[in-house]
């Protein structure tokens, strides 16, 4: 369901932060989430600061449509995390970032019913993954590492058991992918195998329909400028 409601997010930083530097020096990243007891909805942003006498992230929370929302300062993560979008996802009340040094070493996790980082996770083990583009994604209500190799290959890696950091490739797709800023992000997996997903690239985006006994797309629909489609 869409229901088309815009909501300003505050200005400026947190009572907490707002004497240490001026926002204009942050670059920040930020993921909405649904706390799963209560139903309602937070924002979470970390800012990042690399400024070379004193570099270091802030972590901050805001309710999604309080007319009288403000920012609240909470604790930074125990180690950076990645300041690139398509490397942080909510699943499930958490929202999971990938390491900024060491990215499948150092997975941290942020609860938002308690507002605090959590136990940090590993990713599958190095000799299982080759190099190039690692991101993350929420499909059917699972933690997904998206694995992009070879430029057009994409391999879809679930978290089965947090606890133990257990993972399972479960899905290979050959992308329709021309170049390196081109990409793909999984957003639901059909009853009958079929992947639905998002091509972003260039200027444009689309949305399609993967059909791994096929090897084969269906095209649904046309998204022109697009940045990202969650789900």
């Amino acid at each position: 369901m869409t229901t088309g409601d815009v909501f300003a997010l505050p200005e400026g930083l947190s009572e907490e932060h707002a004497g240490e530097r001026d926002i204009l020096d942050y670059t920040f990243v930020a993921a909405l989430g649904q706390v799963a007891s209560t139903g309602e909805y937070k924002v979470l942003r970390v800012l990042d600061c690399p400024s070379i006498d004193n570099p270091h992230q802030l972590c901050e929370v805001t309710l999604d449509g309080s007319s009288h929302a403000r920012w609240r300062g909470k604790k930074a993560p125990l180690s950076p995390v990645s300041m690139i979008c398509y490397e942080n996802v909510a699943v499930n009340g958490t929202v999971y970032f990938l390491g900024q040094d060491s990215p499948l070493d150092d997975i941290a996790s942020f609860d938002l019913e308690r507002e605090e980082w959590t136990l940090g996770l590993r990713g599958p083990h190095y000799q299982q993954l080759r190099s190039n583009e690692l991101s993350m994604a929420a499909v059917n209500g699972s933690l997904v590492l998206v694995h992009r190799y070879l430029s057009c290959y994409v391999e879809l890696w679930f978290l089965v058991d947090f606890e133990r950091g257990l993972w399972e490739k479960r899905h290979s797709i050959r992308a329709r992918l021309h170049d390196y800023l081109s990409t793909i992000r999984p957003l639901l997996v059909l009853n009958d195998g079929r992947i639905v997903l998002v091509h972003v690239g260039g200027t444009s985006g689309s949305l399609k329909i993967y059909n791994p006994r096929t090897n084969s797309y269906a095209d649904v629909a046309d998204m022109g400028l697009c940045f990202a489609v969650v789900r």
